[in-house]
């Protein structure tokens, strides 16, 4: 029987050039999209068929998920074309996977069921082939405790570092990024964990192969013994082509200058967060916590809660989490945070999180002057929606209390906000609304700015 070859990610990370560049491997099938991410009502959560039905393991498995306005954003026709679409026969495929599984439910067989079944309804010949790959999330966190998963699986784990991450995560939602990034060292101290002790798992990391991705490639086909020969159904003049319309995105180099810009500005801001800092120097301290008992205790303590839970929230810290920070923080070394002027501004004056993304509260009245200056706007709904809130603020405060007051409008944050970087960033992420009520509050300061100057002419 194949192996599954799973890419582990968590969340947004830029997995698919990975996934891209692996489905070209010669002892690889890769399934298209991103798969199995849903199980009953939860998400990225432990997947158990034994009381399903055949249909029902398969409609569980092909599950779609759609935003509000109708766009796929997870499952197996995800990146397909419409050529491909077109091919792609649902009912054959619920019919040969229906009609063939028998009686081991066991999810690892399923889904290996249901990659044999498609690759068939595709007509793309499964012969001489060793493994069949897909992506969707952590699933070494919701599903590596089964009995058989060393058996059946080989893990390579894509990881993004936290900068990078945030930017990825944040290009569409509202995250506390310090709560986060405590997401992203409890997530990473359990892979490295799993990774410690099973030697079918490697990790590659997303810089390292941007950067020399021959030499990534090359340790990947060595963890899964693969050659360095073209897959045979890919190897014609339209190859990639056909990757690419089968359900894989092509590199897209502007979009990681993007991401990585975005990064940039988070380190300008995060750098010396006490959190921070433990998630950039993780690998000179993680061995530490993994080696001992009772922090591998809490680790697994970690794993059953989560697959207990249904919240998809990376920036709530639950209680064992916290356990985890607290151990972590004790055997990293750091002790107290150093003062940026940035990070105060967003997080020790405003509040907000993915529960509260559409109320942001800042504690911020009054103007912060030349103090402005120094305030980094990163391009996440998070940033621009603390700027937005305190601009409403300080503008309402001059119209409640119209003795003095300086200009908004050529304050350095309205400035920048208002640049066409910014509110290109402002439409996507859907705050229109809110920009027309800072603007209106502003040209009403405007109004008053007027009233006092002509006051001051006529003493």
């Amino acid at each position: 029987m194949k192996k599954l070859l799973v890419i582990n990610t968590i969340g947004l990370t830029g997995v698919e050039v990975l996934a891209s560049e692996i489905a070209k491997f010669p002892e690889v099938l890769f399934l298209p999209g991103q798969n199995f991410i849903q199980f009953n009502s939860c998400l990225y959560r432990y997947h158990d068929y034994n009381d399903f039905t055949h249909e029902e393991i398969f409609m569980s498995l092909n599950r779609h998920q759609y935003t509000k306005d109708g766009r796929c954003w997870s499952g197996l026709t995800k990146h397909m074309s419409l050529q491909i679409k077109q091919k792609y026969n649902l009912s054959l495929h619920k019919k040969m996977f229906v009609d063939s599984l028998g009686k081991d439910k066991d999810t690892l067989n399923c889904i290996i069921h249901y990659c044999q079944t498609f690759f068939d309804c595709m007509d793309i010949n499964t012969e001489g082939f060793s493994y069949f790959g897909f992506w969707g999330a952590n699933f070494v966190l919701s599903d590596s405790d089964k009995p058989d998963f060393l058996d059946k699986v080989k893990v390579i784990n894509w990881n993004a570092d936290v900068y990078s991450w945030l930017s990825m995560i944040s290009s569409r939602m509202t995250w506390d990024c310090i709560e986060a990034c405590k997401f992203w060292i409890v997530n990473n101290l359990f892979l490295s964990n799993y990774g410690n002790q099973n030697s079918a798992f490697i990790n590659i990391e997303r810089a390292s192969f941007l950067l020399q991705k021959e030499k990534e490639i090359k340790s990947i086909k060595k963890f899964i013994h693969s050659s360095d020969k073209d897959n045979t159904h890919f190897n014609n003049s339209d190859s990639f082509r056909f990757v690419e319309d089968l359900g894989f995105v092509k590199f897209n180099q502007e979009l990681v200058n993007s991401i990585e810009e975005n990064a940039a500005d988070l380190r300008k801001i995060y750098s010396e967060n006490i959190y921070f800092q433990m998630a950039d120097s993780i690998d000179t301290w993680s061995r530490k916590f993994i080696d001992n008992s009772a922090n591998q205790s809490l680790l697994l303590d970690y794993q059953k809660f989560w697959n207990s839970t249904a919240h998809t929230n990376f920036d709530w810290i639950d209680p064992i989490s916290l356990q985890v920070i607290e151990s972590a923080l004790r055997m990293s070394g750091y002790e107290e945070n150093v003062h940026n002027l940035s990070c105060d501004f967003y997080h020790k004056y405003s509040n907000l999180s993915s529960d509260t993304h559409d109320q942001p509260r800042v504690a911020i009245e009054h103007s912060w002057g030349s103090l402005e200056d120094e305030i980094v706007i990163p391009k996440t709904p998070y940033h621009i929606k603390v700027v937005l809130q305190y601009l409403e603020n300080i503008a309402s405060n001059h119209i409640k209390y119209s003795h003095s007051c300086l200009s908004i409008k050529n304050g350095n944050l309205y400035k920048r906000i208002m640049k066409p970087e910014y509110q290109q960033k402002i439409q996507q992420f859907g705050l229109m609304n809110k920009m027309e009520k800072v603007n209106d509050c502003v040209r009403q300061v405007e109004e008053i700015v007027k009233v006092l100057l002509q006051t001051v002419n006529t003493r």
